[in-house]
């Protein structure tokens, strides 16, 4: 098992896991799996009505962190929406899931 960064969107690290399994239906196989706060941002960018769904359930559920996910925001590429359109998105989260939000602009 490795975890380690990559690549992601722009400049921002994503922490990933990937896990070398051995068996012998599947040899060589190597699962990657996206941190969860990494994951949850990218549905934060796509904010289509199934990803705020699925949004409100993670951060209910504490799956994962709107402050964590706010961190990379200033280093975002310029494909995906604006800095302050984005820390909006985060905001709605955390009225819409009762939480004080702790996020800056």
């Amino acid at each position: 098992m490795t975890v380690g960064p990559r690549r992601g969107l722009g400049e921002h690290p994503t922490r990933v896991l990937i896990l070398r399994r051995l068996s012998a239906g599947c040899p060589g196989v190597t699962t990657i799996v996206p941190d969860p706060d990494d994951l949850a941002l990218s549905k934060v960018v796509a904010w289509r009505d199934k990803d705020r769904d699925w949004l409100r359930s993670g951060i209910r559920a504490k799956l994962f962190s709107l402050e964590t996910m706010a961190a990379p925001l200033v280093r975002m590429p310029d494909r995906v929406p604006e800095r302050h359109e984005m820390m909006r998105r985060l905001a709605w989260l955390a009225a819409e899931c009762g939480l004080r939000s702790l996020i800056r602009e």
